[in-house]
Parts: C-alpha cells; structure tokens; sequence
C-alpha cells in the first residue's frame, strides 16, 4: 500500500506558485507591521515580560505566579542562621567548649595571650530528657 501512494505522488505535477504571491501576503501584511512598535524603541523590562507572557497560555501563566509568589515567600521568610538552612551546623555545647579551649590554646602557643588559669571545677551539665520521659496530663498537648 505505501508503494502505491509513492507512485501517485510521484505522477502527481505540482503547481507553480502564482508570480505575485510574496508582494500579496507583504501587501496583507503591511497595515499590521505599521500599528506594531518599532524594535528600535527602548522597551523595560517589565514590558519585555509581559509581551513574553502574554503568548503563554493564562493557566501555565497562573501555575507561573503561583511558584514566584511561593519562591518569593521562601527566600524571604527563612534565617539565614536556621537550623534547616543549608551550610548550618548545630553544634553540641561540648563541641563549642572543646574549639573555644582549642582557639585559647593556638593563642597563646602564638604568643597572642597569656594561659589562663584552670578553673577549680566545671559545672555540670544536665542533658535534656527525652520527650517520653515528660510528666502526662489527662490534658491534650496540640503543641
């Protein structure tokens, strides 16, 4: 069956295009390329956007502003020193303690400060408790 086909498009004569068909599409054209801007009109930027936007289809141009008010939204309303922002580290007090002590030791090995005394004893540090071992209430916790 495709064989069939081939042959009858290769019989087939095509016509010639008419010998004024460019200056009569130019002529249609011509009204409309005179009501347009001129490209040599400096246009903002905000200008360029909605251009660009308005041959976009109205529901992908709301899906649009629904993820820049959403990415707007989060780069506004996280802290930079947030646990969950990332290059943050959390560290433990004895982790703060230990570098604080490491730092003081660098300083004097270079000549920077004097040692410092040892303190008599260290207070003790009480770890929190786990969560379970909280006292229960007949109260519910929405907390």
């Amino acid at each position: 069956m495709n064989d069939d086909f081939e042959q009858q498009m290769a019989n087939c004569r095509l016509r010639p295009a008419p010998e004024n068909l460019s200056e009569t599409l130019l002529a249609a054209i011509r009204p409309q390329l005179a009501n347009a801007r001129s490209p040599a009109v400096p246009v903002g930027w905000v200008e360029q956007i909605r251009i660009w936007l308005s041959g976009i289809s109205p529901v992908w141009r709301s899906l649009a502003a629904v993820w820049a008010v959403g990415l707007a939204v989060n780069h506004f309303s996280t802290d930079a020193h947030d646990a969950g922002s990332p290059g943050s580290i959390r560290l433990v007090p004895e982790q703060v303690a230990a570098a604080r002590a490491e730092r003081a030791e660098l300083l004097v090995l270079a000549g920077l400060r004097e040692p410092e005394p040892e303190p008599a004893e260290r207070p003790h540090v009480v770890p929190p408790r786990p969560r379970s071992s909280l006292p229960l209430t007949n109260r519910p916790n929405f907390g």
